[in-house]
């Protein structure tokens, strides 16, 4: 499991363009938002619910129209 959680992740990090686009902006802001979310109701109610899990199905939903709306090479 070590390897698996370090090895492969130093190679593509090494091997990946550093160009940050709107597209990976998007991503980073879609994970954060749905991280709140989720960690917002664990604060405020010490639980957290299945309905707030599935309530991550929006932010993904969101993120896919945004991709395929704002990046006309995806079709």
């Amino acid at each position: 499991m070590v390897f698996q959680s370090s090895i492969p992740p130093v190679i593509g990090l090494l091997f990946t363009q550093w160009a940050l686009d709107t597209q990976a902006l998007a991503t980073a802001i879609v994970a954060l938002a749905a991280t709140i979310f989720a960690w917002a109701e664990l604060s405020l109610r010490k639980r957290l619910s299945p309905y707030t899990l599935l309530a991550g199905i929006l932010f993904y939903a969101a993120y896919i129209v945004y991709t395929f709306s704002h990046n006309p090479h995806t079709w």
